[in-house]
């Protein structure tokens, strides 16, 4: 008898719902045990998902980097020198995606950019 109540109270998830649940784990700065709270989980099980092979997160979907824009003090002038091609600057990603950035380059914005892209 008190299997069949166990079986009642046990919660059947889909595999996409495990997905996307583990896979908001990963986030930066998420914290499984609320991740867990938030959708009625036991964080021990959600645990057990984030270690099952299963339930990794897709390779495939989109991640964002974090991005500022800043307003540019370097105007351009229809004096330029078109002689002279625009520096082009590629940076490959761990992912294997490549990075392109055309035009005058500032030093300090492409050592923000490697260490913002490395953590």
């Amino acid at each position: 008898m008190a299997d069949d109540w166990r079986r009642k109270k046990r919660g059947i998830y889909s595999k996409v719902f495990k997905q996307h649940v583990v896979a908001e784990t990963f986030e930066p700065g998420a914290n499984v045990a609320l991740v867990a709270r938030k959708h009625g989980l036991n964080a021990n099980m959600l645990f057990r998902w984030r270690c099952d092979p299963r339930f990794e997160p897709s390779k495939d979907t989109a991640s964002f980097l974090p991005v500022e824009v800043v307003p540019s003090d370097l105007a351009i002038s229809g004096n330029q020198d078109m002689s002279e091609p625009p520096t082009k600057l590629t940076i490959s990603l761990a992912d294997g995606h490549n990075l392109s950035i055309v035009g005058p380059i500032d030093p300090d914005f492409v050592v923000r950019l490697a260490k913002g892209l490395s953590s």
